[in-house]
């Protein structure tokens, strides 16, 4: 998922209105999170992985200068997308560790203001209407510039 916001390639990482102010809160949130797993292979493997993109390590270098944060701080940077058909959208970012092994999060993504919520709410009600009422699980019909 990580990858994603830092991929030039990357659908999502064009969305991104803007970078200089998102991209290092998400590197400071992953900070975070990553201090309890200090010397884990795994986590040494997904860090080399991530800084295989050079945006993600230019990013990673940049935060390196500054002091280390005191938490995550999900909430104080939204991430701002430019999106097409519906304009500007903010999210504020929330996490929470899976149950059955910590090491492993759910990301949610809350609409950060009216126009955000409203777009929104106007896709679950396509959904609705495109799917019969039924949910495919895939998103697809709720967030079309997903595709």
């Amino acid at each position: 998922m990580l990858a994603a916001w830092f991929a030039p390639a990357s659908p999502l990482a064009r969305l991104v209105a803007d970078p200089d102010a998102f991209l290092p809160a998400l590197i400071r949130a992953l900070r975070y999170e990553l201090r309890q797993y200090e010397g884990e292979a795994w986590a040494a493997g997904m860090l080399d992985d991530l800084r295989s993109l050079p945006g993600f390590r230019a990013r990673w270098e940049e935060v390196d200068r500054e002091p280390a944060a005191p938490s995550a701080a999900r909430a104080l940077v939204p991430v701002r997308l430019d999106v097409p058909g519906a304009g500007r959208l903010q999210f504020h970012l929330s996490s929470e560790p899976l149950a059955r092994d910590a090491r492993f999060r759910v990301i949610y993504y809350f609409p950060a203001d009216p126009a955000t919520i409203r777009a929104c709410a106007a896709w679950a009600a396509h959904q609705r209407v495109a799917t019969g009422g039924a949910d495919r699980g895939d998103g697809a019909a709720a967030f079309p510039f997903a595709r």
